[in-house]
C-alpha cells in the first residue's frame, strides 16, 4: 500500500512538472497579432524597440510591441491590428507599448489618433495612454484622443461607443456623442456633445466606408491583418483543390511570391517579409501559395475566427555549399513559397500549440504531425515550379536592401537539387537588418521633439519593461554553416521597466474603489447609459423586467455614478409607506370625504425577507377575484395590532400565511384612508357608508398586497 502511495505521488509529481513547463513554453509564444503600416503619407519616421535611432517608416512593415512612429507635418499614417484601425494625424508621436493575443496599448504623447474597433472580445483590452490619463475604450466604436503640444490637456471624443479615463484618481465614462477634456489635475466633468467632423476625420470615415463594404470579406476574417486591399488589387476564384483563392493583378511577368520586397530582422520573428506591393501583407503573412494553370494564386485556407501571424511562410535553401550566382565571399541564399497543406515550422523558439496555431487556422490541415517535422526530407512542391526559387547573395539579403529584378531566378533543375535548410535563414543580422534605412539617401529623417520622447504617460495596466538594444545580442546571431538563425525569446530581450505614473484599475486587478467606482474587470461592459435611439417608456405605463434597485438611496447621489438618472414621478406600488409613529386618526364618515394624503398604516417592524422591487404591469393592480365572504367574528380587543406588533393581518398577511378575513366594521375606514394608487389616472371611489360596508365588505378597490 505504502509503494502504491509513492508511485501515484510520483507520477502526480511528473504530471505536475510537465503542465508546468508546457504552461511556460506557452507563455513565451510570441503574439498572434502585429501592427502592420497599411498606409503612409509624407515624412513618416519609424524607430525599432531595440535600436535607438530613426528611420524612414516602410509600408507593410509589421511593428511590435515597443515600436515608435513619428508623423511629420503634413503627413498620415495607418495602422491595422487585425479588423481595427489607428490612424495618426500630422506631428504625432506614437508608440506600442505592448501588443499580444489580447492587449493593445498605446503611448501617444503628442498629436490625435483616431482608432475604429471593429471587434473587442470579452478578454480584449485597449487602452491609449497619456501624459494626463489613460483612456480604456469598451466596445466597438469610433475614438478619437488630442494631446496638445505641450502634453498638458488630452481630449477624448467618442463617435459611437463607449471609453473610460482614469486622471487623478478617478475615473470618468464617456459616452457616445460626448467629449471629454482631461488634464493633470484631472478630468473635466464638463461633459460636452461631440464637435463637428473636420477633414481629419472625414478621411477617416472614408477609410472605414470602403473596408465596411469590402468583398473579401467573404473570404476571410476581417481579423486577418492587410485583407482589406485585396479588394482593388485583384480577384476571387473557385478552385477544385483550394476552395476559394485570391489571383493578383498587374505584376512583372517574372514575378513570384516573397521576390518584389526585402527581408527585415523583426524581434522576436527572426527574418520577415517585407512586400512592396500595396496589398502585399496578408497574402504572405498567412495562407499558402499554389501554381494552378500557368499563374500562382493564394489560398487563404479554411476561414478562422483569428488566424495567426507569420513572418514568411516560405522554405530556405543555402549555405555554405549553395552555388547558383556569383555573391561574393559569403555565398548566396534562397527561398520559394510553401504550397498548400505544407507544414511551416517557424525557426524562432515556440511551443507545440502554437505550431498547430500558424498551420491549422491558415491552412485545411489534418492528419498531420506538425510538432515533429523533419523540413530536408519533405517533396515540396512549389520547389518543382519553374521560376519560383528566387536568390541573392547574403550581403543583400542582411543589409535589407530591395529585391526584384536583380534578383536569381534559380533553374528548377537547380532547385530540386539544393540544400533545404528550413523555415529560417542561415544569414547573420546587422544594425542594417533592423533599421531599414533608404540607400544612398543623406536627407535626414525627421523625429520627434525631445520633450514628447521623454514624457512620462498615466496607464492603468503595467506595460511591459523595454526590449534589450539589438547590440547587446548580436553576438549570439552569428551562423556559420547551414543551421538557421535563431531569434532571442521574448523574456531574453526584456530590459529594464518602465516608468510611469498609475492611475484607476488595471483590468489584471481586483475592483478597486475609487472616486467614481466602475468594475473595470467586465469585457464587455454594458451600456448603462440609456439608449438614445430607443423611446422611453412614459410614466405610468408598464415597463420591462429591470434589475432592482435599492429602495435606500440617498435622492441627491445616484447610486450609480455611471448612470445618468432619469426622473420618475410614477410611485412603485410594492413599495411600502414610510413608517408613521402618530397616532392614527380616525376619518370621517361622510359620504363625501376625500381619503387622506399620507399614510397611516402602522409600521411593519419584522419582515421575514427584502421588499419586492419588481417592476408590476397593469395586471398586477387590477382587482382580482375574491374570496367567498365568511361570518364575521367575535370582536377581540387584541385582534387590532400594536405599532411593535407590526401592521394588521388584512392589509399584510398572504394567503400562505393565514386565510382570508372579513374585516370588521371599524376596520373599514382604516383602509380607506390608505394613500390612493398612482397606477392608473382614475379618482378613488366614494366612501360606502357604514351600513353598506357590512353588506359588502370585500368592494374596495385595493389589491392584494404582493411580498
Amino acid at each position: 500500500m505504502r509503494g502504491t502511495r509513492v508511485l501515484i505521488g510520483t507520477v502526480a509529481l511528473l504530471f505536475s512538472g510537465l503542465a508546468t513547463v508546457h504552461a511556460q513554453d506557452q507563455d513565451q509564444d510570441p503574439s498572434a497579432r502585429v501592427a502592420r503600416a497599411s498606409y503612409l503619407q509624407g515624412e513618416v519616421s519609424f524607430r525599432p524597440g531595440n535600436v535607438d535611432d530613426w528611420t524612414s517608416a516602410t509600408l507593410n512593415y509589421p511593428l511590435t510591441t515597443g515600436d515608435h512612429l513619428w508623423t511629420d507635418e503634413n503627413a498620415r499614417a495607418e495602422l491595422h491590428v487585425g479588423a481595427n484601425a489607428i490612424r495618426l494625424a500630422p506631428q504625432t508621436a506614437f508608440e506600442i507599448l505592448d501588443l499580444d493575443d489580447n492587449h493593445l496599448q498605446i503611448r501617444l504623447t503628442q498629436g490625435s489618433a483616431l482608432i475604429r474597433v471593429r471587434t473587442l472580445d470579452a478578454d480584449d483590452n485597449i487602452e491609449i495612454d497619456t501624459p494626463t490619463g489613460a483612456v480604456t475604450l469598451m466596445r466597438d466604436g469610433t475614438y478619437r484622443v488630442d494631446v496638445s503640444a505641450d502634453g498638458a490637456t488630452s481630449t477624448v471624443t467618442t463617435r459611437n461607443g463607449d471609453a473610460e479615463v482614469a486622471s487623478n484618481d478617478e475615473t470618468v465614462p464617456v459616452h457616445p456623442d460626448e467629449t471629454i477634456m482631461f488634464t493633470q489635475d484631472g478630468a473635466s466633468r464638463d461633459i460636452r456633445s461631440a464637435p463637428p467632423l473636420d477633414e481629419y476625420d472625414t478621411w477617416a470615415q472614408a477609410r472605414d466606408q470602403a473596408e465596411d463594404e469590402s468583398v473579401s470579406a467573404q473570404y476571410v476574417s476581417r481579423d486577418m491583418t492587410g485583407y482589406e486591399d485585396l479588394d482593388r488589387n485583384g480577384t476571387w476564384s473557385d478552385d477544385a483543390d483550394y476552395g476559394h483563392v485570391w489571383i493578383p493583378a498587374h505584376v512583372a511577368v517574372d514575378w513570384a511570391p516573397y521576390r518584389y520586397g526585402r527581408w527585415a530582422w523583426v524581434e522576436p520573428y527572426g527574418w520577415t517579409w517585407i512586400d512592396d506591393a500595396p496589398w502585399g501583407f496578408a497574402p504572405f503573412h498567412y495562407g499558402r501559395w499554389a501554381y494552378v494553370r500557368n499563374r500562382w494564386v493564394w489560398a487563404p485556407g479554411v476561414l478562422r475566427r483569428r488566424p495567426v501571424y507569420a513572418p514568411a511562410l516560405v522554405v530556405f535553401v543555402g549555405g555554405n555549399n549553395f552555388h547558383g550566382g556569383n555573391w561574393g565571399t559569403r555565398g548566396g541564399v534562397g527561398w520559394f513559397p510553401l504550397a498548400p497543406n505544407e507544414v511551416y515550422r517557424p525557426a524562432y523558439r515556440v511551443s507545440d500549440r502554437y505550431v498547430r496555431r500558424v498551420n491549422v487556422t491558415n491552412v485545411h490541415i489534418t492528419n498531420i504531425n506538425v510538432t515533429n517535422v523533419n523540413v530536408t526530407n519533405i517533396n515540396y512542391r512549389n520547389r518543382n515550379v519553374t521560376g519560383a526559387m528566387t536568390a541573392v547573395s547574403q550581403d543583400q539579403f542582411a543589409g535589407s536592401r530591395r529585391i526584384g529584378r536583380g534578383a536569381t531566378i534559380v533553374n528548377v533543375n537547380d532547385a530540386r537539387n539544393v540544400h533545404i535548410v528550413g523555415d529560417g535563414a542561415p544569414v547573420t543580422p546587422t544594425q542594417q537588418s533592423v533599421l531599414i534605412r533608404r540607400q544612398n539617401s543623406t536627407t535626414p529623417v525627421s523625429r520627434p521633439p525631445e520633450s514628447a520622447q521623454n514624457r512620462q504617460v498615466v496607464w492603468k495596466n503595467t506595460p511591459p519593461p523595454r526590449r534589450t538594444t539589438f547590440a547587446s545580442h548580436a553576438d549570439q546571431l552569428t551562423t556559420t554553416g547551414d543551421k538557421p538563425v535563431v531569434p532571442p525569446t521574448i523574456a531574453q530581450t526584456r530590459g529594464a521597466p518602465r516608468s510611469g505614473i498609475t492611475r484607476g484599475v488595471s483590468h489584471t486587478d481586483g475592483p478597486t474603489p475609487v472616486k467614481a467606482p466602475v468594475n473595470n474587470n467586465a469585457r464587455p461592459v454594458p451600456n448603462t447609459r440609456p439608449n438614445i435611439n430607443v423611446q422611453r417608456y412614459p410614466a405610468g405605463e408598464a415597463q420591462p423586467d429591470r434589475a432592482p434597485t435599492p429602495t435606500k438611496a440617498n435622492p441627491g447621489t445616484p447610486a450609480n455614478p455611471n448612470v445618468r438618472e432619469v426622473p420618475n414621478t410614477r410611485p412603485s406600488v410594492n413599495e411600502r409607506p414610510a413608517p408613521n409613529t402618530q397616532p392614527i386618526a380616525q376619518p370621517s364618515t361622510q359620504p363625501n370625504a376625500q381619503p387622506r394624503t399620507q399614510p397611516v398604516e402602522t409600521p411593519r417592524t419584522a419582515p421575514a425577507s427584502p421588499p419586492n422591487t419588481r417592476p408590476v404591469s397593469h395586471s398586477d393592480v387590477q382587482p382580482t377575484e375574491r374570496a367567498a365572504p365568511q361570518p364575521p367574528r367575535s370582536a377581540q380587543p387584541e385582534a387590532r395590532k400594536s405599532p411593535e406588533q407590526g401592521e394588521n393581518p388584512r392589509a399584510n398577511t398572504t394567503p400562505r400565511e393565514t386565510p382570508r378575513e372579513t374585516p370588521r366594521r371599524e376596520e373599514a375606514p382604516k383602509r380607506e384612508a390608505a394613500p390612493p394608487r398612482q397606477t392608473e389616472t382614475r379618482q378613488a371611489p366614494e366612501r360606502r357608508a357604514p351600513a353598506e360596508e357590512k353588506k359588502q365588505p370585500d368592494h374596495d378597490d385595493k389589491p392584494p398586497r404582493r411580498n
